[in-house]
């Protein structure tokens, strides 16, 4: 053990020294809070290209007014299509918009026609089509001789409070302001932020331990350093110096990518709206004090030792599972970098397909598909960690803590036959008849 001490930490000290770890580290938060910051202003731009356009509205629903956008400059005119299209060459109009006549206010289907030498392109065709719902509903109502606020008095706003706290819902002065309209959007958040954290630690520094094993096997150093200790407690030197390097990050980034995002939001939140995007005001989410105060009290309310030390094994776990399968391949490869990186899919396909299933374990935390998956050793380091927020049975976690240990040590012992004897092995293919014949060996 004193041997793997020693590799460990030289692995770990020569790593974090290096100016590429300094720089990853406290440079990831930063490019983090720039790629927000990009992405939020690209979706508040709005184009300012101004449109004039002919409009033809035989039943007057749009009352001469049409308002999509403010770079939309609309002239109403009477006519046939064929003048109202030379109109639109003589005049320089952009394009032309017919509205049908329309007689019956319970029509339940109206299409409009936009001629002009460009399409409609996304962005204005959604605008052009929620403005005219609008206002054709405006135009139902007078015609029906309805009350609108009749009818605005039945549009009622629905939230679903949830709970777990089954006492406080059991007792007769509980309200439903207790539980939160949010929760599971929180515990989702919460979920895909850990499993999102494993993937990338466990992929990045599993290749960063294949790339090392290559390269000390092509260079021949590792025929020096097989003299003074064994195969197996040089790969497991590597997995632990490599795991604390991961850890290490991650605390960091803990630390950090947080303050970044809110200190962006803080800065930058009242101008970046979702207001390119083609949304309405009322599909836009309300982001205000009292909303931060619910999620605040919604992240108090989780079992943060639970999903602390959880997040903690599954990242360990996940790490010497798939870094084992990332050194064995390492000590199999050869020089040839197409070959190698055909070899690495083999492990890498099983990492992405865990994130997939993560994705739908968030919105189906306990569908068949997210249970057994959060249980399989291969997938539970990112999929289990996507439903801990949702408070899975304890049973469930058990069998995959168990599973995963298990099949781990399988895994290392499985990878440690393979690394012993290809990381000595030059200028030869291993077969899959070799492979079985190092597992053999003692």
């Amino acid at each position: 053990m004193r041997k793997v001490g020693i590799i460990a930490g030289r692995e770990y000290f020569s790593r974090v020294k290096k100016p590429q770890f300094i720089l990853l580290t406290l440079g990831a938060p930063l490019l983090f809070g720039l790629f927000i910051l990009i992405v939020g202003l690209i979706f508040s731009y709005t184009g300012s290209e101004e449109k004039r356009i002919l409009v033809f509205d035989p039943s007057d629903i749009l009352e001469q007014r049409f308002e999509p956008s403010a770079s939309i400059v609309a002239e109403f005119r009477e006519g046939s299509r064929r003048e109202l299209l030379d109109l639109k060459a003589e005049e320089g109009f952009d394009g032309v918009l017919l509205v049908p006549e329309v007689e019956d206010p319970q029509v339940d289907e109206v299409t409009l026609r936009y001629i002009s030498d460009q399409r409609l392109n996304i962005d204005l065709d959604q605008r052009f089509s929620s403005y005219f719902n609008s206002r054709l509903r405006d135009w139902k109502i007078k015609r029906l001789g309805l009350d609108e606020m009749l009818l605005d008095g039945l549009n009622t706003r629905v939230r679903i409070s949830s709970s777990t706290d089954l006492v406080a819902a059991a007792s007769e002065d509980d309200d439903t302001d207790a539980g939160s309209s949010i929760a599971p959007y929180v515990a989702g958040g919460i979920g895909l932020v850990i499993a999102m954290l494993i993937y990338f630690m466990v992929f990045i520094n599993g290749t960063m331990i294949m790339r090392s094993v290559m390269e000390e096997k092509v260079n021949r150093i590792v025929e020096i350093m097989i003299s003074t200790v064994r195969p197996f407690d040089l790969m497991m030197g590597k997995l632990l110096g490599v795991g604390a390097v991961g850890v290490t990050q991650i605390l960091i980034w803990l630390i950090f990518i947080p303050l970044v995002y809110f200190g962006i939001i803080a800065l930058f939140g009242s101008s970046m709206d979702m207001s390119g995007t083609g949304m309405s005001a009322e599909d836009a989410p309300e982001v205000d004090a009292g909303t931060l105060a619910m999620v605040m009290r919604e992240l108090a309310g989780f079992n943060w030792l639970l999903i602390s030390v959880s997040f903690i094994f599954y990242y360990l776990g996940g790490f010497f599972l798939y870094s084992s399968l990332f050194g064995a391949l390492g000590a199999m490869m050869g020089d040839d970098l197409g070959e190698n990186n055909s070899l690495s899919l083999v492990v890498t396909i099983p990492i992405i397909l865990a994130i997939y299933i993560g994705i739908v374990a968030v919105q189906s935390p306990n569908s068949t598909l997210a249970v057994w998956s959060s249980m399989f050793p291969l997938f539970s380091p990112i999929v289990m960690p996507c439903r801990l927020a949702f408070e899975p049975p304890l049973w469930q976690v058990g069998v995959s803590f168990l599973a995963l240990i298990a099949f781990t040590l399988l895994i290392v012992w499985f990878s440690g036959k393979i690394y012993r004897v290809g990381i000595l092995m030059y200028g030869k293919k291993a077969s899959v008849k070799e492979l079985i014949k190092w597992l053999r060996t003692n």
